[in-house]
């Protein structure tokens, strides 16, 4: 499996869905973006040993990160629950991940924005099995 880290723009789009989705106030979408963007680092990191390998590209990452500051935006819902899967599938590389408050909050995330039903079925039909967590404790 490989692993990449997301654009700003892609943290921009989670926490615009997370600040509409009421999960945390305006005052703390820079520090949850870092996080959500540290964690996805800390993944493509230790997939790729980059402390080792390419310890600069780790610190211009790292530099990205400490820098960031949330670009208000307003994506439609799908783009929202495309930013959900696509961190939790670049940021689940290390150990410390399923344990971690960035994988939490991501699935308080699919909790406000669930992905559509299976083609060919309803929502009702479909029951949230997958769907762990709770909207409150991010």
């Amino acid at each position: 499996m490989s692993a990449y880290v997301v654009d700003k723009e892609t943290i921009d789009t989670l926490i615009a869905g997370a600040l509409r989705a009421r999960l945390f106030g305006d005052d703390e979408a820079n520090e949850k973006g870092q996080m959500l963007w540290r964690e996805n680092v800390t993944s493509v990191s230790f997939r790729y040993n980059l402390p080792t390998r390419n310890a600069q590209e780790l610190a211009e990452y790292l530099g990205d990160v400490e820098a960031y500051t949330y670009a208000p935006c307003d994506p439609e819902g799908p783009a929202i629950v495309d930013a959900i899967e696509c961190l939790d599938y670049q940021s689940c590389e290390h150990d410390e991940w399923d344990a971690s408050a960035a994988c939490a909050l991501l699935r308080n995330l699919r909790i406000a924005f669930p992905p559509p039903p299976p083609r060919g079925l309803s929502r009702v039909q479909v029951k949230p099995y997958m769907w762990r967590g709770t909207l409150n404790g991010v």
